[in-house]
């Protein structure tokens, strides 16, 4: 007991050692994404969002201004974001990069327009120099490891009160499978510049702490940040921009309800590009997986940061803890279980793992299922070896024990048996046989000693096959016979019904050598061979039996004396199978062909019934 405790401690540490090292080596990432992905789409909507409503560029604001260039859209813009200014909305972030300004194209092409131009822009710069607005740039990379920051062109950067400070990255930060779920507060732009991300910007805008030391804190941050989302794609509430330059806006009860919001202004009409994976993208438990637009996946880390609260690992501690607590008390278990079985309790372990890191994961804590299922899956690995390395043991032990006594199929039974015979010595229900061959002695005597050998191992070769391959058990062979138990050390139930079907094969094979004993020995005059069976069915007492020398494997009891009475009246009865009523009913027989005989050390007759095949509903009844 002792030893197998240290051995299931020793299999729990080596578990959580690989675990550990797989997991730190990146190797369980796939697996703790996807697990990942599956609770975000298990949980759907998780909150309703509180700080930030989107008003899109939708088809509907494409429709209505067809006939206008994008480009030239600066006062559409700026009619827009002063209706939002309107409604009372706390910031305006514009997601969208002004790369050039009409003014300046319309510069290139010298016209009468060139004036006019000059003003086009005008009422946006304006709204821009009035603050509350942040503006997007974006990380470009170029050749090597360099990359370029695309700013908003100057005219409208220096309308912005604080310049490129109210510029936010928009740049994505996405795994190695390209799916978001991670962002970078601030991205460092030049040698100790740092810009804050679009989202991160925003929220420290709307919370008056762009310099504050929350701001400081994210910047020194050296990993990216969990983002909670709040749902999937369609979260948060959209605002089409046709309404917003639509007359009377401000009596739109759905513009009016951008009052106290944080208004991210986007393109997100039919071929725009701005598109992402997230962990909603993948199609899971028959729901249809979606990208996430940009201005979405903004306002989803604005909300993440407004919270101020970000979903974090459990510490390695509590991890390496479950896990221990996890292998310790299913190792133990996967040490004697079946291994089905065990393979089934693995996935139940492991499902409920993943229960207990969900419930975490609502709760923003993130206990990692993969290094848990891996520290199982190893443990289990684990303890299957053990298992074999113990198994391969017991089964030498038996072999050594049973190998002579039973087949192999029988030593497999008693190896998957969950009870073990006890070689102590134990009561058991059995059938047992007792064979020989008749007038051997005078057969012997006509045979030279070779011939006498070589007759004798064909009948008991042929005779041992027959009970093996029924699962009985050869106790001893006995000069021209033997003795065989059905129902130890493999406890089948219908150990009597095995007992006469191979008494009757016996018969058959022994009718089959005569064939070859004529060939074999025609000479001789041996006549026809004939068997005799004795059978009984009862309780005896099996389990080594001997001296300190020598023991053997053996059964003791009445049931053993009575089966050899049985065989010895096969010749008074002529009977070439006698058995016990006793077996005959056990086996599920009803033989017609029954008779009692009155056996020496018996009290009372024995009732014993001829089952040979061909006798069978023949004959005087009982």
């Amino acid at each position: 007991m002792l030893n197998k405790r240290w051995s299931v401690l020793a299999l729990a540490i080596v578990s959580l050692g690989l675990a550990e090292g797989l997991y730190r080596a990146g190797w369980l990432d796939g697996w703790e994404r996807w697990h990942y992905d599956l609770f975000h789409n298990v949980s759907g909507k998780m909150k309703e969002p509180q700080n930030v409503t989107i008003v899109s560029m939708d088809n509907e604001t494409i429709l209505s201004l067809k006939d206008e260039p994008m480009v030239f859209w600066g006062p559409h813009l700026a009619r827009a974001v002063e209706i939002i200014r309107e409604a009372g909305a706390r910031l305006v972030g514009l997601d969208y990069l002004f790369a050039v300004s009409p003014e300046e194209w319309l510069k290139k092409l010298q016209g009468p327009w060139l004036e006019a131009s000059r003003v086009f822009d005008a009422p946006l710069r304006r709204q821009l120099s009035m603050g509350s607005i942040v503006l997007i740039g974006l990380l470009a990379p170029r050749k090597g490891e360099e990359m370029e920051i695309l700013l908003p062109v100057e005219d409208y950067l220096y309308s912005l009160p604080n310049g490129v400070d109210d510029v936010g990255i928009a740049n994505f930060f996405s795994d190695s499978d390209g799916i978001v779920r991670r962002f970078v507060p601030f991205l460092p732009v030049g040698e100790g510049k740092y810009l804050a991300s679009f989202g991160t910007l925003l929220a420290l805008r709307a919370k008056a702490e762009a310099l504050s030391h929350e701001a400081k804190d994210l910047m020194e941050q050296k990993t990216p940040l969990p983002i909670r989302f709040l749902g999937p794609p369609g979260t948060f509430k959209r605002v089409s921009m046709a309404r917003l330059l639509a007359p009377n806006a401000l009596e739109d009860e759905e513009v009016r309800g951008l009052k106290g919001k944080i208004v991210i202004v986007a393109a997100e009409h039919v071929g725009f590009q701005d598109l992402h994976l997230t962990p909603y993208a993948h199609s899971l438990l028959g729901r249809e997986g979606g990208m996430m637009s940009g201005a979405e996946l903004h306002a989803n880390i604005c909300e993440t940061v407004l919270r101020g609260k970000y979903p974090r690992e459990v510490p390695s501690a509590f991890r390496l803890l479950v896990g221990f607590i996890a292998v310790v008390l299913w190792g133990s278990l996967w040490m004697k279980a079946d291994p089905w079985k065990g393979l089934v309790s693995v996935g139940i372990v492991m499902a409920l793992s993943s229960f207990v890191s969900f419930v975490l994961f609502r709760a923003e804590l993130l206990l990692p299922s993969s290094f848990v299922h891996a520290s199982m899956g190893v443990c289990f690995l684990g303890a299957m070896g053990l298992r074999v390395r113990r198994e391969e043991r017991e089964r030498k032990r038996l072999e050594a024990l049973f190998g002579r006594y039973v087949s192999k199929e029988a030593l497999d039974r008693i190896m998957l048996s969950s009870k073990r015979p006890d070689l102590g010595g134990e009561a058991v229900e059995i059938t047992v046989m007792f064979s020989d061959l008749r007038d051997f002695t005078t057969i012997s005597e006509l045979l030279e000693p070779h011939e006498t050998v070589e007759l004798l191992n064909g009948f008991l070769g042929r005779a041992s096959e027959a009970v093996l391959e029924e699962g009985g058990m050869i106790d001893k062979y006995l000069g021209d016979g033997l003795m065989a138990v059905f129902g130890w050390p493999v406890p089948f139930g219908d150990h009597a019904s095995r007992a006469v079907r191979a008494a009757r094969r016996i018969v058959r094979e022994v009718r089959a050598m005569e064939q070859w004993v004529r060939e074999r020995f025609g000479s001789k005059g041996l006549g026809q061979l004939r068997v005799g069976i004795g059978l009984d069915t009862g309780v005896a007492v099996l389990g080594n039996v001997g001296s300190a020398r020598r023991m053997d494997l053996t059964a003791v009891g009445d049931v053993v004396n009575t089966a050899s009475r049985c065989e010895a009246a096969t010749k008074e009865l002529g009977w070439e199978i006698v058995a016990t009523l006793e077996t005959a009913i056990s086996a599920g027989l009803n033989p017609l062909l029954c008779k009692e005989v009155q056996f020496k050390g018996k009290k009372s007759p024995t009732t014993v019934c001829c089952l040979e095949e061909e006798r069978e509903g023949r004959g005087q009844g009982r």
